[in-house]
């Protein structure tokens, strides 16, 4: 233990270091707090030094700071909402500058930067690129994210809120919003997304009947049944649930 830096008896917001609890798996010094709730946790010394830890998990993380018409990329902080991610980090009401009055983005995923826009910064990207590609690329279902092409596929999804979220890749859409469902940033949770929507979709192909809402969200659109006869289109399914 000798070298590192006894932070015995020191205070970091709620939490008061009681003793020395070893290394973690990348060898940094971890300590055992006491919370001032009556709680313990066992914390590195990086995350008491740089505040990311203040608590037991008592107070939720970045509860209370205040982002008010703060932006960040295209993002206008406006207000903060009752619900949490998965850290416990609070979730804000932003406004993009594309025109979209209601995104919600946890405050952690806003000041780290990994998320920037309510998704159009992607769909912008899409749209410089497909006049690039060859006519056989645009054809190609992998191109199907981008709105010329004639397999993209439109998805309107309702929130818990009644809020609308249109996009045309649902898998770009969910790598940008995992934490409207309480999920870490990324592919894996985007897959779980993805694949929430898809049973839903299934209901009104007929193939299932026991799926009404993903996590309190619904469909009003959303791609239809390929046709196997027409290649040149694809029929759009337009669905309200009122389950």
């Amino acid at each position: 233990m000798a070298r590192y830096k006894d932070l015995s008896k020191q205070a970091f917001g709620k939490l008061t270091v009681r003793e020395y609890a070893g290394t973690d798996k990348f060898g940094a010094s971890l300590w055992l707090c006491d919370c001032k709730c009556g709680g313990t946790k066992i914390v590195s010394a990086k995350n008491l030094k740089n505040g990311y830890t203040k608590s037991c998990g008592c107070i939720p993380s970045n509860e209370g700071i205040d982002i008010t018409d703060k932006e960040f990329g295209r993002l206008k902080a406006i207000r903060p909402t009752d619900k949490r991610d998965g850290h416990g980090s609070v979730i804000w009401e932003c406004k993009c500058s594309c025109g979209n009055p209601k995104v919600y983005v946890s405050v952690r995923n806003l000041i780290s930067g990994n998320v920037t826009s309510c998704g159009c910064k992607k769909t912008e990207a899409g749209k410089k690129i497909q006049p690039k590609a060859t006519e056989g690329a645009k054809k190609s279902l992998k191109s199907g994210r981008f709105e010329t092409n004639i397999n993209a596929k439109h998805w309107v999804l309702i929130a818990p809120d009644g809020t609308k979220h249109t996009c045309v890749n649902l898998s770009l859409w969910a790598r940008a919003h995992t934490d409207l469902f309480g999920l870490e940033p990324g592919d894996k949770s985007a897959k779980k997304i993805v694949h929430g929507f898809t049973n839903l979709a299934q209901t009104f192909y007929d193939t299932r009947s026991d799926v009404y809402s993903y996590k309190g969200w619904r469909i009003e659109e959303a791609p239809g049944k390929p046709d196997k006869k027409t290649k040149d289109s694809e029929e759009i399914l337009k669905i309200s649930i009122d389950k």
